[in-house]
């Protein structure tokens, strides 16, 4: 299990290792920014705020914010990738308990960019 720090890493892979969004971006995943004259569509990732759980005693778990960014030429593909990029993740067993916690959309540098909030419990 991926510790809130390293919990991008996990996200990358199972962006990666699904066939869909293989498809749509290859492997066209970066954390915090794209690569310059990066093809689109591209998905750029964030990790936002790491909250530890403590019991009396000990460290329980992390849960952790993240957000995930897709970015294209056009706003349908850009909605095409943003629901697989929801669907492939919080269909994985990779986390105790994942939840799409908000979703919004703006036009920048002449592309549409969905981001996708995400909160995990790991």
């Amino acid at each position: 299990m991926p510790s809130g720090i390293s919990i991008l890493k996990k996200v990358r892979a199972i962006i990666q290792e699904d066939e869909i969004l293989r498809k749509l971006i290859d492997t066209r995943i970066f954390p915090l920014i794209a690569e310059e004259q990066t093809k689109f569509p591209f998905v750029v990732m964030r990790r936002m705020n790491i909250g530890p759980v403590y019991t009396k005693d000990t460290f329980l778990r992390d849960e952790v914010a993240f957000s995930v960014k897709v970015v294209s030429l056009s706003y349908e593909n850009s909605i095409n990738v943003a629901e697989a990029v929801r669907e492939a993740i919080c269909k994985a067993n990779d986390f105790k308990d994942i939840r799409l916690d908000d979703v919004s959309e703006e036009y920048t540098d002449d592309a549409y960019v969905q981001e996708l909030i995400f909160n995990a419990k790991l």
